[in-house]
């Protein structure tokens, strides 16, 4: 019996080293999914600035405010999602059998990393690839990181 009792609180140690890191896995998991979640949404503004600057002929204002209206559930609302997202645009002329001028939208949207100490690791990771300007973005203190995507269509005469 006296070799148990120098074994009763390694269960609790080991809690306390390995918990930390499982909190930090699982955190970082859910932050990788919402970051997925949030380039399907820009991915879909990207379409809608397209689209709508098909309809209205390329029309900054009208595709800036199709984006943000698109990004707007990741940025918490229109007004904060007009201030996050950028909508560069591209006139393409082709000539080939048939002419046709091809408009190209990128749409770039600031994204909010949620948890707190998974967003710094992601702030380090992104640094760490080198792209200072374009990547990472601090708005009153929190870390955002920039969501890219690029839709192309063919514009009707």
């Amino acid at each position: 019996m006296k070799g148990r009792k120098k074994e009763e609180g390694q269960a609790l140690v080991e809690f306390a080293i390995a918990f930390p890191l499982l909190l930090l896995f699982i955190l970082g998991i859910l932050q990788i999914s919402f970051i997925i979640n949030a380039y399907s949404i820009v991915n879909y503004a990207a379409f809608s600035a397209c689209r709508c600057g098909i309809v209205h002929n390329a029309n900054d204002q009208q595709m800036k405010l199709a984006a943000s209206i698109s990004c707007s559930p990741i940025a918490g609302g229109p007004g904060l999602s007009y201030l996050k997202t950028s909508v560069k645009k591209e006139l393409i002329e082709s000539r080939g059998t048939i002419p046709a001028t091809v408009l190209k939208v990128t749409v770039t949207h600031r994204y909010r990393l949620i948890f707190p100490i998974v967003d710094r690791i992601f702030s380090l990771m992104w640094l760490s690839r080198g792209d200072m300007q374009s990547g990472l973005y601090s708005l009153s203190g929190a870390v955002h990181i920039p969501v890219k995507a690029t839709c192309v269509m063919r514009m009707e005469r």
